[in-house]
């Protein structure tokens, strides 16, 4: 029987900082979009660059460095560099 991890990496350029395998039905997918935005802020960025992220979107201060992109894959993706994504996969384990 199939069954589905997400895949959740992180890079800086193309070389692979982590890798995190978590079971598909221990997290769901607004879960995975937080963790990605943690885990850039965690590897890439200063207080103050965190704190600009979260003012308001018209603000001089604002930075997007935290918003999750979506590839035509369903990959999601956070961050510059370090950047990290997250996908399913389905394995026959």
């Amino acid at each position: 029987m199939p069954k589905r991890h997400w895949i959740i990496s992180g890079w800086r350029s193309t070389k692979k900082l982590v890798e995190f395998r978590v079971p598909y039905g221990t997290i769901g997918e607004k879960q995975v979009i937080q963790l990605l935005r943690a885990l850039v802020a965690k590897y890439s960025l200063t207080d103050s660059e965190i704190v600009s992220c979260y003012v308001k979107t018209n603000s001089r201060l604002y930075m997007n460095v935290l918003e999750v992109q979506r590839s035509r894959s369903s990959e999601l993706s956070c961050g510059i560099n370090p950047y990290f994504t997250a996908r399913v996969v389905e394995t026959m384990k």
